[in-house]
């Protein structure tokens, strides 16, 4: 596959760019269209001009709050990015809301979604749809197929928004591609870094993603009460960078508004449900820049061929000097285009609706693997006055609320009981270091105290490595750092007791504040017994696998097994328009060995032959026996 963007000025430019960049006309040939221009003429003389030039080509487009083109950001362009595929098919479905976007998302779902299917590019109106239903719909037809895409934009003006095909341009629905292919590979990723401030909010009356009241205040007075007048004059514009967190599903969503109504409430991006717990996000410039690293590197890891990417218009406002910091980098690995959203479709475990993310998604049709000189990242502190008066006073009043004596000699006697109560082992963990862990753990792990098991280094609590291989202190950190930023990690772990035995543990961390401090709250569950049940099942279908796959007498693969390489060998083969070569032996006069030696001796020569053709041959080929047992 090959991918190449261009920014669009006019018919004679775009006329040169196709033909200097030798874009062929296909139906396998994806055209992507991002533009800042909310005008139904200009869109159309644009779609006239791409299908004159390139009439096979499928065309998809959004309007924008910003653009990406090689990993540049802009405002006010147009970007076009041409994708031509060679083993992938391309399908694009277009529909008008009936009501808030789920029967669109199932109408999409049902003509797009099938065997071969692995992703599909969606992109929705920013002002009448309701991207959970949106996507709640496409997941009725199937929950497995990654969807990428976002809400379009309209310059944080919030007035009308359009997507569009190369046939219709509309301002509530959506419009989707879905890219068809057997060797396509697909990756997603999402950088986030919104941090949760404050107490934890209720809401208390809702509907979809309308809502009505927080801790049974108006949403307009909550905002003013937390945010200060200065800000909720500015919404919906500038309170997107104040967004409302809850987790789901494991991770942190966020939820942007979108429109204020006259009645005190508010409709934000995606829905919420009456007793979601909430708090007011704020984002973290450098925290955002030290996950753009990780994605980075993730990337050079797995090279695409192109990326695409979505990122929430909170992003670009909140950061706008060096929000180029964490799209510049990506064109290095591959090429990047995109559009600033006001809200993005990422797919983890389900189909989410997020804001305040920058979300991609990587396309190759190839596994080479190549290197990439990278952008160094500069860090910077620059931030809007308007939004740091609101940070202020979100702080200031939060603090006062927060540190109410009653309440939090309530809070810690409760969290000390259930703490001392609880069957499951426990440890508190701040930093580096763990705090405080309950008299179950100290069982768990054999000390006589709670001070003894405290004051123990690391590695007398676990080995140097896990059994995968990974350093054990590397990775206790790692996902203590994911748990800090997604709210909660679970995995299994291998612990040490005092007296050097070892033991299998289920791990569940969760992030938590106490008194202002970043607590991890580790829940530790010994999991040995079902361990070594599921460790002796594998041995055994290890060696079941082995049996029925292999010659008992040389060692070598069976016919079943051979035919298996074979037909992979030969769709390589064709695919890559390589040659294979099959030879068949077999071994002249061998039953006058088995009738004057004996069979013994017979199997002891095919053996012999069996590993010395092993030694003649490289390390990729195979070597089977048709024949015997």
């Amino acid at each position: 596959m090959k991918s190449i963007n261009t920014y669009y000025t006019d018919f004679p430019s775009l006329v040169s760019f196709i033909q200097s960049s030798k874009i062929v006309d296909s139906p396998s040939l994806l055209i992507q269209i991002f533009t800042a221009h909310n005008d139904k003429k200009y869109i159309a003389d644009l779609l006239e001009n791409l299908t004159h030039l390139l009439p096979k080509a499928v065309i998809i487009g959004s309007t924008t709050d910003g653009e990406i083109m090689a990993g540049e950001v802009s405002t006010g362009q147009t970007v076009l990015s041409f994708t031509s595929f060679e083993a992938t098919t391309l399908e694009v479905a277009l529909v008008e809301h009936k009501e808030d976007g789920f029967c669109s998302g199932k109408h999409i779902g049902e003509k797009l979604m099938g065997k071969e299917t692995k992703l599909i590019i969606a992109f929705a109106d920013g002002l009448h749809t309701n991207g959970d239903a949106f996507l709640s719909g496409l997941n009725s037809v199937d929950n497995t197929i990654m969807v990428a895409g976002g809400l379009a934009g309209d310059n944080a003006t919030f007035t009308n928004t359009f997507v569009f095909d190369k046939k219709r341009i509309i301002a509530k629905g959506a419009v989707a591609v879905a890219l068809n292919s057997s060797v396509l590979s697909v990756n997603n990723a999402y950088n986030f870094n919104w941090r949760r401030i404050g107490k934890a909010l209720t809401i208390t009356k809702v509907t979809g993603n309308r809502v009505y009241t927080i801790d049974d205040r108006t949403a307009v007075d909550t905002y003013i009460h937390y945010l200060g007048q200065e800000m909720f004059e500015g919404l919906p514009a500038v309170g997107i960078e104040f967004p409302l967190i809850t987790v789901r599903n494991g991770i942190k969503v966020a939820r942007a508004v979108l429109v204020k109504h006259e009645d005190g409430s508010l409709s934000f991006a995606g829905n919420f449900e009456k007793g979601d717990k909430v708090q007011f996000g704020y984002g973290d410039p450098k925290e955002i820049m030290e996950q753009s690293k990780e994605m980075q590197s993730w990337l050079e890891e797995h090279p695409p061929e192109c990326t695409f990417v979505y990122s929430c218009m909170a992003r670009r406002h909140f950061m706008p000097d060096i929000i180029e910091a964490e799209t510049l980098p990506l064109n290095d690995i591959a090429p990047v285009s995109g559009f600033f959203t006001y809200g993005e479709f990422f797919t983890s475990d389900k189909k989410e609706l997020l804001n305040q993310s920058m979300t991609l998604v990587t396309l190759s049709e190839t596994s080479d693997k190549l290197r990439h000189r990278m952008h160094c990242v500069h860090e910077t502190n620059t931030l809007l006055n308007t939004s740091t008066n609101a940070l202020i006073n979100l702080i200031n009043v939060t603090s006062n609320e927060a540190m109410e004596q009653e309440v939090m000699k309530q809070a810690h006697s409760t969290f000390e009981t259930l703490f001392e109560q609880s069957p499951d082992a426990i440890l508190l963990m701040e930093g580096n270091q763990f705090i405080q862990g309950n008299q179950q753990v100290v069982n768990m792990f054999g000390y006589e105290s709670e001070e003894a098991l405290l004051s123990a280094k690391p590695l007398k609590l676990f080995p140097k490595k896990q059994p995968s291989g990974e350093y054990s202190l590397e990775k206790i950190y790692r996902m203590k750092e994911r748990a800090i930023k997604e709210g909660n990690q679970q995995f299994e772990w291998v612990f040490k007791r005092q007296n050097g035995d070892t033991f299998w543990a289920d791990i569940m961390l969760t992030s938590m504040s106490i008194n202002q401090k970043e607590i991890i709250y580790l829940v530790c569950r010994d999991i040995s017994t079902r361990k070594e049940m599921e460790l002796e099942l594998a041995r055994q279908k290890n060696v079941l696998y082995y049996r029925a796959n292999h010659d008992t007498l040389t060692g070598l693969p069976n016919r079943t097994l051979f035919m298996s390489e074979l037909v992979k060998g030969l769709e390589l083969a064709k695919r890559y328009e390589e040659e294979l070569v099959l030879m068949f032996i077999d071994l002249d006069r061998f039953k006058k060995i088995n009738d004057s030696l004996g069979h013994n001796i017979g199997d002891r020569v095919i053996s012999i032959v069996g590993e010395r053709l092993k030694l003649v041959v490289d390390k990729d080929d195979i070597v089977a026996r048709l024949g015997g047992g």
